[in-house]
């Protein structure tokens, strides 16, 4: 599915009813950032499975230290999690 449609998806969906979530396409790690703040607005959200992340091999540290940082920042947004 291209990244614009989920996109499409995520702004007409009530984030805060989502009570499941599953990741499970080829997605970098970069990409995935870019996701993380609406998966902040999923309080609901009692587990979240995350398959085929793959961090690019020219990945400077310090970005992937970033994403890493944005994905578990939104952990205290989800609660039931």
């Amino acid at each position: 599915m291209p990244k614009w449609s989920i996109r499409r998806i995520l702004k007409v969906v009530q984030l805060d009813c989502v009570e499941d979530l599953e990741v499970n396409c080829t997605w970098n790690l970069a990409t995935l950032g870019r996701f993380v703040l609406h998966l902040g607005r999923m309080g609901n959200l009692p587990r979240l499975p995350l398959w085929h992340i793959h961090l690019l091999p020219h990945t400077a540290p310090k970005q992937e230290a970033h994403c890493i940082t944005q994905l578990t920042a939104q952990f205290p947004n989800l609660p039931y999690l």
